[in-house]
């Protein structure tokens, strides 16, 4: 009981978080609207009911943005340096194959920021140079990451993406020789395997898609309910795709916080996880905003998201045709 009263207290201050961060980068209306997706989208609801961890990573991730979100305009303090260390190790703490990426980004969001990069990177980009910025914040942020890589933290993710990749070649290597599982298909094992990322990242997101079949297994019957109020999420994306490509109006570090992240950790994710759920519920918040501002401007869009839903079901049918044809 006391673990369930810590995740509602953690869930209500993420939805207050989300709202504010929305708010501050671009208005009330939307900011409103990504409270209420947060606060009642069925499944971040019953997935957070079911976890602890990741209730407490998805808080602490959105709390860290949130205090350097809001401290933009604002002297970096001692307070704000501390609270984002505590937050940074509690996330190491929770998920070290998460947060390694993450304290990348904040890094470099850091290093934009307070070195007057953030600025220039935008006059290149008004000044029809986006190529060239986005070329220099690419090596600039690999050079974090190789960095990062070098250290102690680096060789512990190392290490569990050896694991894990070594755990994938031994799934794949068992579905095949049985025959079992539409996903082995789909799962990427080496760079011959490249042209299947767009169909990896798409199970990944909409996985799992529901299910009608009956088991007496609790866990199974746990699952089923998650694949049900999955589909509220499905319904979603066609405004989260819309609300990607319109969430234009931040800085270079903040649209890198909050747009190109989650994208490289979907990708991430889609190569090393697929198929893992917590890895997709601890982007939701991301996928919400983006939902939040698509919705904000559904009207200005009709033609635009009904092609959206007509091809995202047309690619929902025939993937469910192909997983249980090829199973």
């Amino acid at each position: 009981l006391s673990a369930r009263m810590v995740n509602v207290l953690l869930s209500s201050l993420t939805v207050i978080l989300i709202y504010e961060i929305v708010r501050i980068l671009f208005e009330t209306r939307v900011a409103k609207i990504a409270g209420l997706l947060a606060a009642f989208m069925p499944g971040m609801v019953y997935w957070g009911a079911l976890q602890f961890k990741d209730v407490a990573l998805v808080f602490v991730m959105i709390y860290t943005i949130y205090l350097l979100v809001a401290k933009k305009d604002q002297k970096i303090t001692v307070f704000s340096i501390l609270a984002v260390m505590l937050s940074l190790l509690v996330m190491w703490f929770l998920r070290k194959d998460f947060t390694l990426p993450y304290i990348g980004i904040i890094l470099l969001w850091l290093t934009l920021r307070y070195t007057g990069l953030d600025s220039w990177f935008e006059n290149m980009r008004q000044r029809g140079f986006s190529g060239i910025a986005a070329v220099v914040i690419l090596i600039l942020g690999s050079g974090m990451l190789i960095g990062l890589a070098s250290t102690e933290a680096g060789g512990v993710f190392i290490e569990r993406y050896d694991r894990i990749t070594g755990d994938n070649e031994a799934f794949i290597e068992k579905a095949s020789s049985a025959q079992i599982g539409f996903s082995r298909h789909l799962r990427i094992n080496s760079l011959s395997d490249a042209y299947k990322l767009p169909f990896a990242v798409g199970f990944t997101v909409v996985a799992p898609l529901p299910t009608l079949a009956l088991s007496a297994n609790v866990k199974a019957k746990g699952m089923t309910l998650y694949s049900v109020t999955n589909v509220f999420f499905i319904l979603l994306l066609p405004f989260v795709v819309l609300g990607f490509f319109l969430a234009k109006g931040m800085s270079i570090a903040n649209s890198i916080m909050l747009r190109w992240f989650p994208i490289v950790i979907l990708i991430g994710i889609s190569v090393v996880f697929m198929g893992v759920l917590r890895y997709k519920e601890q982007l939701m918040p991301f996928f919400l905003i983006w939902a939040a501002i698509g919705l904000s401007q559904r009207k200005k869009y009709k033609g635009i998201l009904s092609s959206i839903y007509l091809i995202g079901i047309t690619s929902v049918i025939v993937a469910i045709f192909l997983a249980t044809t090829n199973r």
